[in-house]
């Protein structure tokens, strides 16, 4: 994440920045994406808090950007929930 180019690159100078993608928040706290995703939909973290468009019809496509703190608040969340499918336990 230290190389900061193509759109990211463009938004920061835009926006001011760091900005960072559903990608690159899972392999910061070292989950997958997918599960970034999850914890949003479930309403476990809040979503993105910026959104850029792509190409010139913005209003089809957008680049969803989680910033800094956005970033620091998942990652306090991830140190809570293991990861891995709940186990079944049998009451003994």
């Amino acid at each position: 994440m230290t190389s900061r180019h193509g759109i990211l690159a463009l938004i920061e100078r835009a926006e001011g920045g760091p900005f960072f993608t559903y990608r690159q928040v899972g392999e910061a706290v070292g989950r997958s994406h997918d599960t970034i995703r999850y914890w949003v939909e479930q309403g476990n973290i809040d979503p993105p808090t910026h959104r850029m468009p792509l190409g010139d019809n913005g209003e089809k496509a957008w680049v969803w950007l989680f910033t800094q703190d956005d970033l620091e608040v998942i990652e306090a969340y991830s140190y809570i929930v293991h990861p891995g499918r709940p186990k079944n336990r049998k009451a003994s």
